[in-house]
């Protein structure tokens, strides 16, 4: 079986069986201090996994009042389904939702704005997602009821919703294009807390890319 397959089946068993809920109620903003200067994309957000998962407690995926940790969230931004258009908009969530609360506020924030903005498209994405999979229930299937879940090929949802646009939208605020002074992919420049979490003091710049268990096999 494909590792992506598996690495799929395991998110989904998990988030199944535990609920893999965070304590409380979960709305747009962390609880980690606001240090970002500019967004991080997808890709960044997966490849520094302390950072993200300090970024907040955790992440909204559907209209429910649960909100999922972490863990399953970092899990869900790896996956590489790209025919399961849910499944691409639910990563874009997840990243937007992680630069809302890291990105920095006030008069020193050049993504403040934009960051405020974005929770809008964010709730129309959550929206989307719910009514993605065969009905409009406060759940998306992916993770409420895995053993349900079929891949979503189509960007219609059953409201007849075009989640497309949704999709560009926070990709272009992922990607730092909504926020002035920043480029394509997020600043390289951001020297936040959030950008340079680490697990202790003795891990290495280039260690802070890896999640643990890959950290472990480098050394």
């Amino acid at each position: 079986m494909p590792d992506n397959v598996t690495r799929r089946d395991l998110l989904r068993r998990s988030a199944a069986a535990t609920g893999a809920v965070a304590a409380g109620a979960v709305g747009l903003s962390g609880t980690a201090a606001a240090s970002l200067d500019c967004p991080r994309t997808v890709d960044e957000w997966r490849d520094n996994y302390w950072a993200f998962h300090r970024s907040r407690d955790g992440f909204r995926l559907d209209r429910s009042d649960d909100g999922y940790d972490s863990d399953v969230a970092w899990e869900l931004l790896g996956e590489d389904h790209d025919a399961d258009k849910a499944v691409l908009l639910a990563k874009e969530v997840v990243a937007a939702q992680a630069n809302v609360a890291a990105i920095r506020t006030g008069d020193s924030g050049d993504c403040a704005d934009a960051a405020d903005r974005i929770r809008e498209t964010v709730q129309a994405a959550i929206s989307w997602l719910d009514c993605s999979d065969g009905s409009c229930a406060d759940g998306w299937d992916y993770l409420a009821a895995p053993e349900e879940y079929g891949y979503t090929y189509g960007w219609r949802d059953d409201r007849g919703v075009d989640g497309e646009p949704i999709l560009e939208e926070l990709r272009a605020f992922n990607r730092g294009r909504h926020c002035d002074g920043c480029g394509t992919g997020g600043d390289a420049g951001n020297s936040g807390a959030a950008a340079n979490e680490t697990e202790g003091s003795e891990t290495t710049d280039e260690e802070r890319w890896r999640p643990p268990d890959q950290r472990r096999r480098a050394n």
